[in-house]
């Protein structure tokens, strides 16, 4: 039961790990050029911030998974008498602030997220 707790804290973890990548992209990238990166103009490459690009783009796909599993996994947990201790306030609120900052990383950060994957 312990392994599946450490499971449970892991995905849900894991969008909050990756806004906090693309975050740090978008920063390392501010502070290198001196101004807010922007698509089509200032390549990632070229300032040697290039490694990023694997992180964020097969994190997104992760992310997915994990939102998709993670759900699952607590409705499964919830219609588990036995199991329902295993759910931690704390899986649950770190899940809800990555979820809520992979969607504004999404759809608020558009076009600097795809300058990380330019």
């Amino acid at each position: 039961m312990q392994n599946f707790k450490r499971v449970y804290f892991l995905l849900s973890a894991i969008p909050l790990v990756w806004f906090i990548a693309v975050l740090t992209s978008f920063f390392t990238g501010a502070i290198i050029l001196g101004h807010i990166p922007s698509e089509g103009w200032d390549d990632p490459g070229k300032i040697g911030i290039d490694w990023f690009t694997p992180i964020i783009l097969f994190g997104i796909l992760i992310v997915y998974m994990a939102i998709i599993s993670w759900l699952m996994l607590t409705v499964g947990l919830l219609f588990s008498k036995e199991s329902r201790n295993l759910i931690s306030k704390k899986a649950i609120l770190i899940f809800g602030v990555g979820v809520i900052g992979f969607l504004v990383a999404r759809n608020s950060f558009d076009g600097r997220l795809l300058w990380i994957l330019d």
